[in-house]
C-alpha cells in the first residue's frame, strides 16, 4: 500500500497538475491577440523593393507559406490577423480568393478562416504589382467574424496620389468563451498611399475613414463603439531630418487624438519596416477610447526577429516581410458590457 506521505505527495502533484492545466486553458480564453501585418505582396509579384534585404524577390514556396502559418499561430499567438498586400487570384460569387493566403490558413489548422477585400474597379491580373488588397484571417475557436463590408469612398486624387488603391475592410468581431460568444468589437484594416511625403494623402485619407465609419456601420446594422483602425499607414510622425526637425507632419495622430483615437504603437517599439535606416515607423494601431478598458496595456508590440543584423534581416525577408508584424491584445469578458448606439 501506498504509505500516507507518499499518497499525500501524489495528491498534492496532482492538484497542481489540474490547476496549471485549468490556469492554462482559461488563459488561452482570457485575451484575443489581434496582429495587423504588411505581408508585403502575398500571391503578387514585386517583392523586394527597397530597405533591408532589398532584391527582386521569388514568390513564396509552400514551405515559406507553411513558416508564415506557423509564425502566426505559434509564435504570436494570434487569434485575428489584420493584413495588408494580399494578392486576389480570382474573384467568384462567394466573394474574393487569395490561393495563397488559402494555403496559410490550411496551414493554419482546422477553424480558420479568412475574409479578402474585394477589388476596387476592375480585377487586376493574380500576378500584377498592384494586385494588392486588405484581408482578415482569424480562429473561429476563439473569435466570430459577425460581419464584414469594405468601405466604398470617390477615389479622388490628392498629392498626385489616388487615395484608396485598395479599399479598406471592416470587421465586426466577438470573442468566444466557453464557446459562447462575449464582448464584440470593430476593426478597420487599411492600408494608405505609399510614401512617407504622402502625408496630406494619408491624413485626408484617414479624415475620410474616421468620419465615415460610424455612417457604414450603421448602415450594415453594426451598432458597435468599440472600435480600432489599424494598418499600414505609410505615415510616419517620428521621421525626423538631418536638424532634428518633424520631416513630414505629425497631423494625422494628431487628428486620430481630437477624434478619441490614440495610436498604440510608440517610438520606443522601434522600426515597423525594414528600411536603411532603422526609422520607418509606419504601421499604426488607433484605438477608439470606447475600447481603452478592454485594450491589455496602453502599447502595442511590434515583433522583431531573434536576429536583427543586417543579414539576419535581409534572410527573414525572404520568407516573411519587409514589415514586422504588430500586436496587442484584448480582454475577452463573461459578457459584452460596453453601451452600443441605441442603447
Amino acid at each position: 500500500m501506498m504509505c500516507a506521505s507518499r499518497r499525500l505527495r501524489v495528491l498534492c502533484l496532482a492538484a497542481i497538475a489540474l490547476f496549471m492545466c485549468t490556469w492554462q486553458g482559461s488563459g488561452d480564453q482570457d485575451t484575443v491577440t489581434v496582429v495587423t501585418w504588411n505581408i508585403e505582396h502575398l500571391g503578387s509579384r514585386g517583392r523586394g523593393l527597397g530597405g533591408i534585404g532589398a532584391a527582386s524577390l521569388p514568390g513564396r514556396t509552400d514551405a515559406q507559406l507553411e513558416a508564415i502559418a506557423a509564425l502566426l499561430r505559434d509564435d504570436l499567438k494570434a487569434d485575428i490577423v489584420a493584413l495588408q498586400e494580399v494578392g486576389v487570384s480570382a474573384v467568384t460569387v462567394s466573394g474574393a480568393q487569395s490561393e495563397a493566403l488559402e494555403k496559410i490558413r490550411q496551414a493554419l489548422g482546422d477553424g480558420w478562416r479568412c475574409r479578402v477585400a474585394m477589388p476596387a474597379g476592375e480585377t487586376p491580373e493574380p500576378g500584377d504589382v498592384h494586385n494588392l488588397h486588405t484581408a482578415f484571417v482569424w480562429n473561429s475557436a476563439t473569435v466570430d467574424l459577425l460581419k464584414a463590408f469594405e468601405l466604398q469612398f470617390p477615389n479622388e486624387t490628392v498629392g498626385a496620389k489616388r487615395l484608396f488603391d485598395r479599399l479598406p475592410l471592416v470587421g465586426y468581431f466577438e470573442a468566444v468563451k466557453d464557446g459562447a460568444g462575449t464582448n464584440d468589437f470593430v476593426l478597420t484594416c487599411v492600408h494608405l498611399a505609399s510614401g512617407q511625403d504622402k502625408w496630406q494623402n494619408h491624413l485626408a485619407a484617414c479624415i475620410i475613414i474616421e468620419q465615415n465609419l460610424p455612417r457604414a456601420l450603421k448602415f450594415h446594422e453594426v451598432k458597435e463603439q468599440e472600435r480600432v483602425i489599424l494598418g499600414d499607414f505609410n505615415d510616419n510622425p517620428y521621421a525626423v531630418d538631418d536638424n532634428g526637425d518633424i520631416k513630414y507632419s505629425d497631423l494625422l495622430p494628431r487628428y486620430m487624438r481630437a477624434r478619441r483615437y490614440n495610436d498604440l504603437v510608440r517610438r520606443a517599439d522601434g522600426f515597423t519596416r525594414m528600411n536603411s535606416a532603422r526609422s520607418s515607423i509606419i504601421d499604426h494601431v488607433f484605438r477608439h477610447t470606447y475600447l481603452r478598458a478592454d485594450i491589455m496595456g496602453d502599447d502595442a508590440h511590434v515583433y522583431h526577429p531573434a536576429d536583427m543584423t543586417d543579414p539576419g534581416l535581409a534572410q527573414w525577408r525572404l520568407t516573411y516581410s519587409d514589415h514586422f508584424p504588430v500586436y496587442f491584445d484584448i480582454k475577452v469578458d463573461t459578457k459584452d458590457r460596453d453601451k452600443d448606439w441605441g442603447q
